[in-house]
């Protein structure tokens, strides 16, 4: 942990993981008196970066650049599952931004959303897919993101590499639904011309609790 001095007008925290730790900086006057806002910041952030000991290059990493979606999408909703058990509204308001975040950049593709340095889409999208993933694995009794992903974290522990098709195979054997499946491919690799309207139909077709007003999808209490 670093200390970076008080800048003024800051409120910074950042960093990453390492083989068996996590690293991260505070910056900023901003942090100099008790800030809820940066401390619940912080807490996402130790949650994050803990999940990519199994999820990301301390685990299992995606086998392309592109495929970071995989991984940081994962470690969102792994973040989002462990603090919704002692802060349920924070963690419930992030998944939300991120699919709002993911509803207005999927009109291209998010695999080439590092070309573009929107890598924000590869969080927002990926966690927009994990919440579809763990809705349609808690329709076969599963209970959260870990018991989606450990198959595939079983299956390719050898090579410590997962990739776009990997995940998917996955996703459409729990899902059981090729139409949501194919929802996330076109999100994936063209975008959609309706985001609203594709990623409501993934949320049916995978059980997602939500509401619709006008153009905005809002995610229920029990969403996560």
């Amino acid at each position: 942990m670093g200390w970076r001095g008080a800048t003024p007008g800051k409120v910074i925290n950042d960093g990453g993981v390492r083989p068996g730790q996590i690293v991260f900086n505070f910056e900023g006057e901003g942090l100099l008196e008790r800030n809820e806002r940066a401390a619940q910041r912080t807490r996402w952030f130790i949650a994050h970066e803990m999940a990519h000991f199994w999820l990301g290059t301390s685990g299992i990493a995606y086998r392309k650049p592109s495929e970071a979606w995989i991984t940081e999408g994962g470690a969102e909703m792994m973040a989002f599952t462990l603090l919704a058990a002692t802060d349920h509204d924070y963690a419930l308001a992030e998944l939300q931004h991120a699919v709002q975040d993911c509803i207005k950049s999927a009109t291209k593709p998010v695999i080439s959303a590092g070309e573009r340095h929107e890598n924000r889409t590869f969080y927002s999208c990926g966690a927009t897919f994990a919440l579809a993933a763990v809705s349609a694995q808690k329709r076969k009794g599963g209970r959260d993101y870990f018991d989606f992903i450990r198959p595939l974290l079983d299956e390719h522990r050898s090579d410590r590499l997962l990739g776009s098709a990997d995940w998917l195979t996955r996703f459409d054997a729990v899902s059981g639904d090729s139409e949501a499946g194919g929802i996330v491919k076109s999100i994936l690799s063209v975008g959609v011309a309706d985001p609203t309207g594709a990623i409501e139909t993934l949320f049916q077709q995978t059980g997602v609790p939500y509401s619709r007003n006008d153009n905005k999808l809002t995610l229920s209490a029990n969403a996560i």
